[in-house]
């Protein structure tokens, strides 16, 4: 479902795939066969890990957009054998693709439309919200610009147009949902992906920012993450491999152990009091949804060999 959403409009003109004849060129059948079982492996993958992540099934991206274009063709060439014109064709695309690329396109269009419209009115929304993390995420400064709306409003003028054409022109439909798409990415990528991303992580971003250059540990706690490791500019010797302990033990280390320079911590706010409580840690700030600790008190350098004899069993 992710891949047939996410990979829009590729994916929906992909489901015609039946169309494509088996009596093609034999080069043809060799890249038909080998995308297929591409397509085939990627998404057994992705089925089975549990993190579903969009990036996870990328590589299923090139077999669908092949497979849609290849479907498009086809039916161009079906169109020219009935030697009809356009406008005597009532209908060049089957219904229920047409409908799959109406539905999830206004899909997206929605998604684009509300995602700006939450962000517009936020502080108006907060009040209504009893997630504590969602309210602090919303409580960050970000400044939004209603020209925000005009990715949703393009892309479903666009979708609209596309259906439309679908029953006329294959060529038309194609070339106005291209341009739709890319239109509606790059504004909705400039204006509104920015302060999502704020929303979302801007407090742990710009607080790993700060610690970069310094020789200190930063551990997220109670959530995966991998920001600090690419915001903080992690060096190795400060990892779980360069300081010798394993990492189910790297946190109790960090809290508990003795440390040989700073430590920073990150963690939801809903779960702040968890560490609170904790003697070793001191409160920072909260900002964002998230709470950000250090530890209090930090020991004189000793060897590896001792840090390991405190947490390993």
């Amino acid at each position: 479902m992710v891949v047939f959403i996410g990979c829009f409009p590729a994916s929906q003109f992909a489901c015609d795939i039946h169309v494509i004849r088996s009596e093609e060129h034999p080069a043809k059948k060799v890249f038909d066969i080998g995308f297929f079982v591409l397509l085939c492996v990627v998404m057994t993958l992705f089925t089975i890990v549990q993190t579903k992540i969009v990036h996870y099934s990328s590589l299923a991206y090139f077999p669908v957009a092949y497979f849609g274009a290849r479907a498009l063709v086809r039916r161009l060439e079906l169109h020219e054998q009935t030697n009809l014109s356009d406008a005597g064709q009532p209908s060049l695309m089957p219904r229920g693709i047409r409908l799959t690329v109406l539905l999830c396109g206004i899909l997206w269009a929605m998604i684009f439309l509300g995602l700006c419209l939450i962000g517009i009115n936020a502080q108006a929304l907060i009040p209504m919200i009893r997630d504590e993390f969602v309210r602090g995420n919303l409580s960050m400064p970000v400044t939004w610009s209603y020209r925000s709306l005009i990715a949703g409003a393009g892309l479903f003028v666009s979708v609209i147009a596309c259906w439309r054409a679908l029953n006329n022109s294959i060529t038309g439909a194609v070339r106005t949902i291209a341009w739709g798409v890319s239109l509606a990415l790059l504004i909705f990528l400039r204006s509104a992906a920015p302060n999502i991303e704020t929303y979302t992580q801007g407090a742990p971003i710009a607080f790993y920012q700060s610690l970069q250059g310094q020789d200190c540990y930063v551990l997220p706690l109670g959530y995966k993450s991998y920001a600090h490791l690419f915001y903080t500019r992690k060096e190795q010797r400060n990892s779980p491999i360069g300081v010798g302990i394993h990492r189910d033990h790297f946190e109790q280390w960090l809290i508990e152990g003795e440390i040989d320079k700073p430590a920073y911590f990150v963690c939801k706010s809903p779960s702040a009091n968890d560490y609170r409580n904790n003697p070793q840690l001191e409160e920072i700030k909260t900002e964002g949804g998230f709470t950000f600790f250090r530890r209090k008190h930090i020991l004189a350098k000793r060897h590896v060999a001792d840090h390991i004899t405190i947490v390993m069993p």
